[in-house]
């Protein structure tokens, strides 16, 4: 079958994703960006077809809500 992709499927920048997080967080941040990494595209996102036609799911988690659901099991792994 292959490898599917999960994802939003749409183009989501990373400094979407820094906002969303730092919005959650509510905490100043001096964020530092220093090139990119060998073999990166840019200008891409995820298609979600084959996820719909093989798994038959839907868009069940808006990514907001994704990153938040993951900010807050990151901060209880990190307090034990």
């Amino acid at each position: 079958m292959g490898g599917v992709n999960i994802a939003a499927g749409r183009k989501t920048t990373v400094n979407e994703l820094i906002g969303i997080m730092l919005a959650e967080y509510n905490k100043k941040v001096t964020i530092e960006f220093s090139g990119s990494t060998e073999g990166d595209i840019h200008g891409i996102w995820a298609c979600t077809k084959k996820m719909k036609d093989i798994l038959g799911i839907e868009e069940v988690t808006k990514l907001e809500d994704g990153l938040n659901k993951m900010l807050l099991w990151v901060s209880k792994v990190k307090r034990n």
